[in-house]
């Protein structure tokens, strides 16, 4: 069996090859912790799979190829992509809220879906990039971060209820006077976070 990490061929115990994919996963992943690298997909006898549980489900393969990234170049491009959505996010938000105050219910509800799917993206890339930077939300000093996140959980539960219940109007005034402002505290860390990599490496 043929294991390369990027374009370096890796020599692993025959212990380790004999655990299988998610032995040999894990050990390259730790050769790549070791060299400030996270591995972002595979490339299994040449056909690539992104997917790491995808890739961990397939049996057969001779030839593996790790694809890693830089720790910091992953996470700047990370922070970067949602830079750029939350604005998106939040006047349409406010749009969403415009909808639901207009009637306009069917268009609101699937806006409101995808604001939520995105909004849900962005906490997952915050909590991934805080982890590999080594960033706590305690750590953070543009506010209390462990609050504010409770709130938008809180926020998202309260805005299902409104929505089962078919009270749109109250779903309209929970986004404008809770979700908007607590996404733009949120926004605040996001951009504290994203300006700790601004500084040139030591």
């Amino acid at each position: 069996m043929r294991i390369r990490l990027d374009d370096e061929e890796l020599i692993l115990s025959d212990e380790i090859v004999e655990e299988g994919k998610e032995g040999i996963y894990e050990e390259v992943k730790r050769i790549a912790s070791n060299r400030g690298r996270v591995i972002t997909g595979t490339v299994l006898d040449g056909e690539p799979i992104d997917d790491i549980d995808v890739f961990l489900s397939i049996s057969s393969g001779q030839d593996i190829q790790f694809v890693s990234q830089a720790v910091r170049a992953l996470v700047i491009d990370s922070l970067a992509e949602g830079t750029k959505y939350l604005p998106t996010l939040l006047g349409g938000l406010g749009n969403i809220a415009a909808k639901f105050e207009a009637g306009d219910d069917g268009e609101a509800q699937n806006m409101l879906a995808s604001a939520i799917e995105g909004i849900n993206w962005l906490f997952s890339v915050f909590e991934r990039s805080c982890g590999l930077l080594g960033i706590t939300g305690a750590s953070l000093v543009s506010g209390d971060f462990g609050q504010d996140s409770e709130e938008i959980k809180r926020v998202l539960d309260d805005m299902g209820t409104a929505m089962e219940n078919k009270k749109n109007l109250k779903l309209a005034f929970i986004i404008r006077d809770r979700l908007i402002p607590a996404m733009e505290r949120f926004s605040a860390y996001w951009d504290e976070v994203a300006r700790t990599l601004e500084a040139p490496l030591q």
